[in-house]
């Protein structure tokens, strides 16, 4: 609040540099809690489609920033999946925003929904600078990142989400050509689901 107030006078830049840094404490906050205290929600109903196009709405202004394209792929007639809608949402968030991390000179992200066994593939692809072998080897060990101001829980608490629902997370990259993240969700996740 005490920033805010100061952005109204001759100290604006300072007080936006001192905004945007709480920001970015909120969101490593949010993202350490969540780490923690997954589980317990209700699941329900997702339709994947509109979680998606969601996502891509959120993030347009800095696709547009970046010159980043989206291109989407998905049957119009798509089954919903039971899920934990908000960690589910935020899984997703996290690869979407991990590809635009990959692409700050432009690229193209491409978002696909497809039918796979009894459940759903989601597969979010960049053409971005890709991961080291070395380094795509430890993307899902807690704390573990190589971005200057990343925290590294991103990637296992995605994993987390989508392991709690009888799914699956893997990463498929090649340096200088991208990233495939591919993330398998299945349409009745099992039981034991609900009472992690």
């Amino acid at each position: 609040s005490s920033a805010e107030l100061i952005a109204m006078g001759p100290e604006r830049e300072l007080a936006g540099d001192i905004m945007s840094e709480v920001d970015r404490l909120q969101a490593w906050i949010r993202k350490l809690l969540a780490y923690a205290q997954q589980g317990g929600r209700a699941l329900e109903p997702v339709r994947l489609d509109e979680m998606l196009n969601h996502l891509v709405s959120a993030h347009a202004g800095r696709m547009d920033r970046q010159g980043v394209t989206v291109r989407c792929d998905w049957p119009a007639q798509l089954p919903t999946a039971l899920a934990d809608a908000p960690a589910l949402e935020q899984a997703l968030d996290n690869l979407v925003s991990n590809a635009l991390d990959a692409m700050p000179g432009g690229g193209e992200l491409r978002l696909t929904v497809a039918p796979h066994d009894q459940g759903l593939e989601v597969t979010v692809a960049d053409t971005g600078v890709g991961i080291s072998p070395e380094d795509l080897r430890r993307v899902f060990t807690p704390f573990h990142t190589t971005k200057r101001t990343g925290i590294g829980v991103g990637l296992p608490l995605a994993r987390r989400s989508v392991e709690r629902l009888g799914g699956s997370l893997r990463l498929l990259s090649t340096l200088g050509a991208g990233t495939q993240a591919i993330l398998r969700l299945p349409l009745r996740p099992p039981t034991t689901a609900h009472t992690d």
